[in-house]
């Protein structure tokens, strides 16, 4: 018989799940008390536990020592889930050749960019360009055509360099 079996019963919900649940009310709680519970990336309040995530300030991932920067609690605060989501979306991986655009890979093979939507786990539209930003602005349109609203895209994240007109008809 599983030893949480009763836990869960008790509770209506596994036990990790609930000591989970319980850790994150907790720490929204010291958060609030402590004047801390506002956005680190968008400086608006945070008013649920559920609407919470740690988020770090400085990218551990390609620091020279990402153990040492993930484990600093100085590096970390408290952001809005879609903050901080949005944030590792945007960053830049260009130190591995790829696109600092969300949607755009490069094909090494036929030394084009490419964009691509998925659309419910599934690829739904893909088309090569010479020029990366035209697959990002391309990639824009169709995850707004396939995904509507829930659509993120580069020019909400405000990844472009400018906001100037964009001259070339890529969506033919």
């Amino acid at each position: 018989m599983n030893p949480n079996y009763r836990k869960e019963k008790a509770l209506g919900m596994a036990f990790g799940t609930a000591s989970h649940r319980l850790r994150r009310a907790f720490m929204f709680r010291l958060a609030v008390k402590c004047g801390e519970a506002d956005c680190y990336r968008c400086g608006k309040p945070i008013v649920s536990p559920e609407d919470m995530s740690l988020d770090h300030m400085e990218d551990w991932l390609y620091a020279e020592d990402p153990k040492g920067v993930f484990f600093d609690v100085e590096n970390v605060r408290l952001s809005h889930k879609e903050c901080n989501t949005r944030c590792r979306m945007t960053s830049k991986r260009n130190s591995s050749g790829k696109s600092k655009y969300k949607g755009v890979a490069w094909r090494k093979d036929r030394g084009k960019w490419r964009a691509t939507v998925f659309a419910n786990k599934k690829i739904v539209c893909t088309k090569q360009f010479d020029k990366e930003e035209d697959a990002a602005r391309y990639y824009d349109k169709k995850a707004l055509d396939f995904l509507g609203d829930r659509a993120i895209t580069n020019e909400s994240l405000g990844l472009f360099e400018s906001n100037r007109a964009h001259q070339t008809n890529v969506w033919a």
